[in-house]
């Protein structure tokens, strides 16, 4: 994927992230999330390469979903 220089409020971070705006700050007082920067004009923004990026290095370390150590996954059926 192409990456963006361009900026993203709270809100616009909140949607490409799907965190809230709580967990968000939270992250990053934690320093597990980049910092947001205030651009000339006052507004609080990241940059939206740097999400981005966070995104795709949780995606590289996550689990695969139902991955249980020494076994295959197998997807489940719906009951009938």
């Amino acid at each position: 994927p192409r990456m963006s220089n361009a900026f993203r409020n709270s809100r616009g971070t909140v949607k490409k992230t799907g965190l809230s705006k709580s967990r968000i700050y939270q992250l990053v007082r934690l320093g597990k999330f980049p910092r947001p920067r205030k651009v000339e004009d006052g507004r609080v923004v990241w940059l939206e390469s740097l999400i981005d990026a966070w995104i795709a290095e949780r995606w590289e370390t996550a689990p695969a979903a139902g991955t249980v150590i020494g076994a295959e996954w197998t997807p489940s059926k719906k009951a009938a």
